[in-house]
């Protein structure tokens, strides 16, 4: 019973530091003092480097402190062993990745290694292959805290376009770049539900970028923290082709039961309303790229679910969306909140709209998983380079 306190203490503290680090749905008011010692407690110890697994299956040594160049270790090098047992064993026991969330076995596994790095004592042993292609070992010292480096690493990996939110990038001179941050405007359009101020924004934007000869537009939602089915419609109704096309069904809500229902003889939720949105086919003669990573969360799976399948749009990311999708409530605790899903969504099909089941797999899809390969850790951690960006300018040559 204790330890399982402890781990309910450790999640909820989890939950309010990824709150506010990842700017997610639910905020708390905590000092900055409060929010370091629980990432400090939760991540470990620094060791010097963080550890990434790659397309090919091996585990990497990135961001890596230039202390350990003494033993050879650098960005890109091969880690076998740490501690002596399998990285992604150790990153599995640890206690971050207890306390971490996961809608998605892909997305998941993505993230894994980074989890093993904080694991040790005062000292740990790594084994890793050198230059010669031969295995060795060093015992690292602690360095400090292992939330620093974890979370450098993640917003590397993560990190989208650097401006503000619905804020326009120039790329080159055929490639625009829309950054969206979350599916929200501002307050009044939440309050009221008329999202057309954002919309002709974008549209006068886009026109001013076709007289400029721009070709391609490029939509970023890397961390995407979701928001308003409106202001997916609003997004899919620019770049969608011309007529009526299917967004959700809404699950059918009983107030006397108190549950969605289902089908007696099938099991399947009962459907409901369904709902749909025009396309207005503005850009359908331009490439369209929309740039995603697990944290496009919510509203942000709706918009790749649903621009996925036109013709002139291509999803790409090292993984998919985050693979949660369906609205969500909370209850407020003594520390933090419990967050779960409460409003029911549908595909076309009946079945649950995106979210795993007990498979542990999104329904969501992208039409290109770019490899994080020994090119990507390069163009990431070698020379601060934006690799899903320049994978997406290649697409649209």
């Amino acid at each position: 019973a204790d330890k399982e306190n402890d781990k309910i203490a450790n999640y909820i503290a989890w939950q309010k530091f990824c709150a506010e680090f990842h700017d997610g749905h639910v905020g708390f008011a905590a000092s900055d003092t409060e929010l370091k010692e629980v990432a400090d407690r939760i991540y470990g110890n620094d060791y010097g480097l963080s550890l990434v697994t790659l397309d090919n299956g091996k585990n990497v040594a990135v961001n890596v402190d230039e202390r350990l160049s003494e033993y050879g270790i650098k960005t890109g090098t091969v880690i076998t062993k740490w501690d002596t047992a399998d990285p992604l064993e150790v990153a599995r026991k640890s206690e971050s990745f207890k306390t971490a969330s996961f809608a998605d076995s892909e997305n998941e596994a993505f993230y894994l290694a980074l989890y093993a790095a904080g694991v040790g004592g005062d000292t740990v042993t790594v084994s890793y292959i050198d230059e010669n292609g031969n295995e060795k070992e060093a015992t690292l010292k602690k360095l400090g805290n292992y939330s620093e480096r974890v979370q450098k690493t993640i917003e590397i990996l993560d990190g989208g376009v650097e401006t503000g939110h619905l804020m326009w990038a120039d790329i080159d001179e055929k490639t625009a770049c829309l950054r969206i941050k979350m599916m929200n405007f501002d307050s009044e359009s939440d309050n009221t539900g008329d999202f057309s101020k954002m919309k002709n924004g974008i549209i006068e934007k886009l026109n001013e970028y076709r007289a400029k000869g721009v070709e391609n537009i490029v939509l970023d939602m890397r961390n995407n923290s979701g928001g308003s089915s409106d202001v997916v419609k609003v997004l899919a109704e620019i770049f969608a082709p011309e007529g009526e096309h299917y967004y959700a069904t809404d699950g059918k809500w009983s107030n006397e039961k108190g549950v969605y229902l289902t089908d007696a003889k099938t099991g399947k939720f009962v459907e409901g309303k369904k709902n749909f949105y025009k396309g207005e086919n503005l850009w359908g003669d331009v490439n369209v790229i929309i740039i995603v990573n697990a944290g496009s969360v919510s509203a942000a799976d709706h918009l790749t679910r649903i621009m996925c399948d036109f013709e002139n749009v291509t999803v790409i990311g090292f993984t998919g969306p985050n693979g949660s999708a369906q609205g969500i409530g909370g209850i407020k605790l003594e520390s933090g909140w419990l967050i779960f899903s409460n409003a029911l969504l549908l595909d076309e099909n009946g079945d649950v709209f995106i979210d795993s089941g007990v498979d542990y797999k999104s329904r969501n899809k992208i039409d290109i998983k770019v490899p994080l390969d020994e090119n990507a850790i390069e163009s990431l951690f070698t020379d601060g380079g934006d690799y899903l960006m320049k994978k997406a300018l290649e697409i649209c040559k």
